[in-house]
């Protein structure tokens, strides 16, 4: 891998602060209110690269799938090496199974069940695996609130 000579781009790796930075991702500034304002500038150029990936291959999965598989393995590698989760918007497009990109209707089938509890059912059309994911988020009772009551 190639290195930038440091001396002749001294501008591009000067420290920026969190006021200067310019933020493209509209989810990006939800996911920096709730995290530590000092996040990492390479950690916030890898959200950004990862929401574009996701973007272009949310547009291109009917007409080239090839290269839109391509785009989301990049994403996820560049989530991997930069220790950055996915937003649950992206992490969801991904089978847990096959780790390829799947788009409702694509190549996948989206099914709702009302068994036991309310959940979508994922079908990836690739691995032909099911991932389910509950609609409503259970309500757990914490232990040392039970100890307290009895």
């Amino acid at each position: 891998m190639r290195r930038l000579n440091q001396s002749s781009n001294s501008d591009f790796f000067a420290r920026k602060t969190q006021k200067d930075t310019v933020i493209h991702c509209p989810f990006l500034l939800y996911w920096l209110n709730g995290k530590n304002s000092e996040m990492n500038e390479t950690r916030q150029i890898a959200l950004q690269r990862i929401h574009t990936l996701f973007e272009l291959a949310m547009k291109n999965i009917k007409k080239e799938p090839q290269l839109a598989q391509r785009y989301a393995q990049i994403a996820r590698r560049i989530a991997m090496k930069t220790k950055v989760r996915l937003p649950k918007e992206y992490h969801r497009l991904i089978c847990r199974h096959c780790k390829s990109f799947i788009y409702p209707s694509v190549n996948c089938r989206v099914r709702m069940q009302q068994r036991r509890e309310p959940h979508m059912v994922i079908t990836c059309l690739i691995c032909g695996k099911h991932t389910r994911t509950m609609l409503k988020p259970r309500n757990r009772v914490k232990r040392h609130e039970t100890k307290q009551q009895s």
